[in-house]
């Protein structure tokens, strides 16, 4: 029989979900096994929607299937997150988290350090930015506050500092960003110098803020994304950011989960490295 495969994930992060999936779809034609997604549609504003939408992760019955693997870093509400993390812990599954560490779970992705640490000195050095606005995604939320640290380090490094009335918060939406440099630049009576964002929707709806008051990307202000997905690099300026192989970690997040069920020794904590990505919204190929 067939082994089965419960992965999980919110589904709005819609080109991760599919380039992740891709690459799980290859190894599991290949190991000849059966995918599963359950994927909720929350925003992360605990709604009685989002509490509806979280109800489809008690939907599988955990004892059908021979693992799981979880997309944590999509998910929006932490506390689904964590039950779902219990429930899946006392069934006694092998299990993986992909780009999010969960403690107790094997755990495979990403490090979010260095290709933004190398994104913010290309800012510094290159394009002589010395004032950046940081827009981070939630506050807490784990690879937001990785890529702030390494620009924070950056900027440290070349004698700047990121003042926390440089960090704000889009929550990863290009919708709430756009609210909040609105709000910034209200205050403060100007725009800054650059936006670094802690991914390319943010980054996106930056620019579209921008050019729809006005202001030209990167000539008056330096915008960068995170994530390089294919929809950032087709708009206009393409958008400079850090890129992660996407179908890889899928594939191999998979790969690993199967060699664990079928009782082989796997590494339980395993880091891909990030890579700074130079498109058009730094100002470089103008």
């Amino acid at each position: 029989m067939k082994k089965k495969i419960a992965v999980f994930a919110n589904g709005w992060s819609d080109e991760f979900i599919q380039t992740v999936l891709s690459g799980m779809r290859e190894c599991a034609r290949e190991n000849k096994v059966d995918v599963y997604v359950f994927a909720d549609f929350s925003t992360g504003d605990n709604s009685i929607e989002d509490i509806g939408e979280a109800n489809i992760f008690n939907l599988p019955d955990l004892g059908e299937f021979d693992g799981c693997l979880l997309l944590a870093n999509t998910f929006n509400l932490q506390w689904a997150l964590d039950l779902l993390t219990d429930r899946i812990i006392k069934s006694g599954l092998p299990v993986i988290s992909l780009e999010y560490e969960v403690e107790g779970l094997d755990y495979m992705g990403t490090e979010n350090y260095h290709g933004m640490y190398e994104l913010a000195t290309h800012m510094i050095e290159v394009h002589g930015k010395k004032e950046i606005l940081f827009v981070g995604g939630q506050k807490q939320h784990e690879e937001s506050r990785i890529r702030k640290q390494a620009v924070e380090d950056a900027m440290r490094a070349h004698g700047l500092v990121l003042d926390e009335d440089h960090i704000v918060y889009g929550l990863f939406s290009d919708l709430r960003v756009q609210q909040e440099l609105q709000k910034w630049v209200h205050e403060h009576g100007r725009l800054p110098e650059a936006v670094v964002c802690a991914n390319d929707i943010m980054a996106m709806g930056t620019c579209f803020w921008l050019q729809k008051n006005g202001y030209r990307v990167p000539e008056d202000v330096a915008v960068t994304g995170y994530d390089f997905i294919k929809s950032a690099q087709l708009c206009y300026p393409s958008i400079t950011s850090v890129g992660r192989d996407w179908d890889q970690l899928g594939y191999n997040g998979l790969q690993h989960l199967i060699d664990k069920i079928c009782g082989k020794q796997v590494e339980s904590h395993i880091s891909m490295e990030s890579r700074f990505e130079v498109s058009e919204s730094c100002g470089c190929g103008t």
